[in-house]
């Protein structure tokens, strides 16, 4: 699924002047570009970044980005959860796919993922802890700016969890990867 956007709809997303710019100059200016011409978030990833594409890019593709954001996120974390050994975190993250696939209530996912318990190292539990929190909150909410800014956020923790051990370089290109594959699938 492709996501687009446009200057217009990224200049409302605050504190990317600077991402703005640099996309601005890449297309020749945003005025020659067209305020409301279609940008593909794949431009966005390959002229500023993951971060950028992420979380800029997404946040600005409003309700047409909810479903993305929700399965791209949970990937994250489904990734990055062998770190740590927790049942109850790779619990929550099935349970939040197959929410999404239509195979279990809103209860049930609510139930199962309402306590995390963790294994023990606090550096690393607190990122996937967290980023399997913000996939629920992202897959359970009905507020569009919430489910967006979760799951970015999600999608950082992820990348906090892998720096951690070592391992942000190939966590980095992991998410680069897969945020445009799944961009391509339609």
């Amino acid at each position: 699924m492709m996501l687009y956007t446009t200057f217009r709809k990224l200049k409302n997303v605050e504190g990317w002047d600077e991402q703005f710019d640099v996309l601005a100059r890449a297309m020749d200016g945003w005025r020659a570009h067209g305020v409301d011409t279609p940008i593909p978030l794949t431009g966005i990833l390959e002229t500023c970044g993951v971060d950028a594409a992420v979380v800029w890019g997404i946040t600005s593709c409003g309700v047409e980005a909810i479903d993305f954001a929700r399965r791209f996120s949970l990937a994250c974390v489904k990734h990055v959860e062998d770190l740590i050994d927790s049942p109850d975190v790779k619990n929550c993250t099935e349970l939040s796919g197959r929410f999404l696939d239509g195979e279990v209530t809103r209860r049930e996912l609510m139930n199962s993922c309402f306590q995390l318990e963790t294994s023990g190292d606090a550096r690393i539990d607190n990122f996937i802890n967290s980023a399997a929190g913000l996939v629920e909150m992202a897959v359970l909410s009905r507020d569009t700016e919430k489910i967006l800014g979760a799951a970015a956020t999600a999608v950082r923790d992820c990348y906090f969890a892998a720096d951690m051990v070592g391992k942000e370089l190939e966590e980095l290109q992991w998410i680069r990867e897969t945020f445009q594959k799944m961009l391509e699938v339609e």
